[in-house]
């Protein structure tokens, strides 16, 4: 989810996703998927404005570990 902020990390607008279960967090290589249909039906039109406005990206990671045998 997107939001404009004041850049302060209020967890009451976060989203928390379970698809990243399994995943490392602590992989060095990431690839953040942004479909640009998402902004505008022009999915390149919508890609290019995202990325001529966007400055910053800020994730927030809440981690949990399971103990292996």
């Amino acid at each position: 989810r997107a939001y404009h902020d004041s850049g302060y990390f209020d967890a009451n607008q976060m989203s928390f996703e379970s698809r990243l279960v399994g995943r490392s967090v602590w992989n060095t290589r990431w690839l953040l998927i942004i479909p640009g249909g998402t902004f505008h039906y022009d999915s390149d039109y919508g890609l290019d404005t995202f990325i001529a406005n966007v400055k910053d990206i800020k994730l927030f990671f809440q981690t949990y570990a399971f103990s292996g045998n």
